[in-house]
């Protein structure tokens, strides 16, 4: 199962993104934070209490558009990335194949994918699904993507110049 849904609103995900990620200089960074010290990916990383708050904001309206469209969460237990790419005229390969289950986080996932950013000079960057009968999601700015950890995906490769950006939540799937 997979969801696509848009809003203007996910624009404002961009300040809390900002706020968050720690400029690096590499064609690609991320950062984490997650319910579980466990976690594998888990870097600390310093939130102050206005992101904090709306950081938590996020992951409950998150919960509730992904159960408004069946999926079964648990709300108590998530993993969230910042990913920022930086397109500057290379073509950065496309990720492998893989599933978010037991990926990052020790358990079955619900993955929601906010897409922020991604210019228009920036060619690929989109989802592709291994199954066939998913296809390509085209990525598009302001676009979330939500569907179980299980289905095999991967980023396909980017060309051009530019910046993609995305906060990716893996909520424990039920």
């Amino acid at each position: 199962m997979i969801s696509v849904l848009y809003d203007d609103d996910y624009s404002k995900l961009n300040i809390l993104f900002d706020k968050i990620y720690q400029p690096k200089k590499s064609n690609y960074v991320y950062v984490s934070y997650s319910t579980s010290k466990k976690e594998k990916y888990n870097k600390k990383i310093d939130i102050d209490m206005d992101n904090k708050t709306y950081l938590k904001q996020l992951i409950q309206n998150t919960q509730n558009i992904a159960s408004s469209h069946n999926f079964n969460i648990d709300p108590n237990n998530y993993y969230v990335e910042f990913h920022k790419y930086f397109v500057n005229g290379k073509t950065i390969p496309f990720t492998d194949f893989h599933e978010d289950d037991y990926g990052a986080v020790s358990y079955n996932t619900v993955t929601c994918i906010y897409y922020l950013i991604k210019n228009d000079t920036i060619e690929g960057g989109d989802l592709e699904f291994k199954n066939k009968d998913k296809g390509i999601i085209k990525i598009d700015p302001n676009m979330l993507v939500i569907f179980n950890g299980n289905l095999v995906h991967r980023v396909t490769k980017m060309n051009g110049s530019g910046i993609r950006k995305c906060i990716v939540i893996q909520f424990r799937r039920l």
